[in-house]
């Protein structure tokens, strides 16, 4: 599997430590300071912004407790998605890694739950995907869970199709899932991001990129809507003529 087809990089390529200190807000700053001590730091994210979670027990009951499962997702809000697909996973079992952008790596409280990929190709970036992707198998050998939102970046208005929507979905998950005979957990999360932050990536992605924290605490206080489905076992992944087919399935 080429380390490159992690997650498609967009057209532009921010200096890594000036972008993540912009990013970093005050107000963002502030969250982290009294969530960084917590022992479940996705929980605490989501307590500190009065964030909730409306997903059924019935649905719940459908994460696979144990066994190599790669659970994939929509991705409409960026940060928050991550925070409560942690959440949500870990209520279940401990075992859990998400597959997210390398911006966010400074933090070492999330570093223990992700690893690490860097969506846009900077120098370096396939060494680091290459090291990603040896840690995401690894840990799937091991009968380990894998987030992964397939986009590879947050959903965004395409002119093409007038609407919101995720870029189109990376084949890896499939292909992850297939390689390591993983179960596949589909989950969608409804929902998107302001009209601001919509205009915004149309003027350059890297607008809507730096948008994301007030995407994020813009969120405080409301309720996201998730639904999960049924797990899709190892036998009917691998039974698909191709990652591509299986993606479709997806």
């Amino acid at each position: 599997m080429p380390s490159e087809n992690l997650s498609p990089a967009p057209p532009t390529a921010p200096d890594t430590s000036l972008f993540t200190r912009l990013l970093f807000t005050h107000k963002l700053q502030d969250l982290y300071r009294r969530v960084q001590r917590s022992e479940e730091i996705f929980e605490a994210v989501l307590d500190e912004m009065d964030v909730r979670l409306n997903v059924s027990d019935a649905d719940l009951a459908r994460i696979p407790k144990a066994g190599a499962t790669v659970v994939v997702s929509n991705h409409p809000f960026g940060i928050l998605d991550g925070a409560a697909m942690g959440a949500l996973m870990l209520r279940v079992r401990p075992d859990v890694k998400i597959l997210t952008n390398d911006l966010l790596s400074a933090l070492p409280e999330f570093s223990k739950y992700c690893i690490w990929v860097d969506p846009f190709g900077r120098k370096g970036s396939k060494e680091a995907n290459s090291r990603g992707l040896k840690q995401a198998l690894t840990h799937l050998r091991t009968g380990g869970m894998l987030v992964i939102f397939p986009a590879g970046e947050v959903s965004h208005f395409q002119m093409r199709f007038r609407q919101v929507v995720d870029p189109e979905w990376n084949d890896s998950a499939a292909r992850l899932a297939r390689k390591l005979k993983a179960k596949v957990l589909p989950v969608l999360f409804r929902g998107r991001n302001s009209v601001p932050f919509h205009v915004a990536g149309m003027i350059h992605p890297m607008l809507r990129t730096a948008a994301l924290p007030r995407e994020l605490l813009n969120k405080a206080g409301k309720t996201i809507e998730v639904r999960l489905g049924n797990a899709i076992g190892a036998e009917k992944m691998r039974a698909f003529p191709s990652d591509a087919e299986a993606l479709k399935y997806l």
